[in-house]
């Protein structure tokens, strides 16, 4: 659907302008758009990798906790587990991904992990402690490539509808408006060739009578 203007020739000029900017737009865009993608699945790739990872290590993490419990006395295994003066500080940092501002979290204990009785503790335990820890920083840092992806996804949805819009919408619409307008200026030209070529024949046969009398 073209829009209303007037049919000149400085709405032609004005038009073919715009569609030239529109067109220009529209490559960066879509340049965008397709590094949105690549990065997209990249983050997904690696989303999956450390999914997997922390699925196994929270399983060895699972194993030696079993076994610790399993060597240690009731009462020693929950004054481990109550005793604790370990704490927990998140820390959120921010970075860019295509200009896109994505949290980075990270994770830092604070105070000492293996502060129980060392005599009535095994191995296991000590294992066990270790491998938590490295699987708590994992899940942090696995929930900020979630977040990633999410932004990335929401990014990626926003900017295929503006290209979708400049290449079916507006660059359409320009291009029935130049070529409307152009239909237009031609029918003037031509009809103001036809005026012209009337004018003239007429000049010419009013001259000839002229020359007869």
């Amino acid at each position: 659907m073209k829009a209303q203007v007037n049919a000149t020739r400085m709405a032609l000029l004005s038009h073919k302008k715009k569609i030239k900017i529109a067109k220009r737009g529209h490559k960066l865009l879509k340049d965008k758009l397709e590094e949105l993608i690549r990065k997209f699945i990249l983050l997904v790739k690696e989303y999956k990798a450390k999914r997997g990872d922390i699925e196994k290590d929270l399983k060895k993490a699972y194993n030696l906790m079993f076994f610790a419990k399993i060597n240690m006395t009731r009462l020693d295994f929950n004054e481990f587990v109550f005793t604790s003066n370990l704490s927990v500080e998140l820390k959120i940092e921010k970075e860019k991904i295509m200009n896109i501002e994505v949290p980075k979290l990270d994770v830092e204990f604070i105070g000492n992990p293996y502060a129980y009785s060392q005599p009535q503790s095994n191995v296991y335990l000590d294992k066990g402690v270790t491998k938590y820890m490295d699987v708590t920083k994992q899940m942090i840092e696995l929930s900020s490539l979630e977040k990633s992806i999410f932004l990335l996804a929401n990014e990626i949805e926003t900017t295929r509808r503006r290209v979708n819009a400049l290449e079916y919408i507006l660059i359409p619409q320009f291009e029935e408006t130049i070529k409307f307008i152009s239909m237009k200026l031609d029918e003037r030209a031509r009809s103001a060739l036809t005026q012209i070529m009337k004018i003239k024949d007429m000049l010419t046969e009013k001259r000839k009578n002229n020359d007869t009398t």
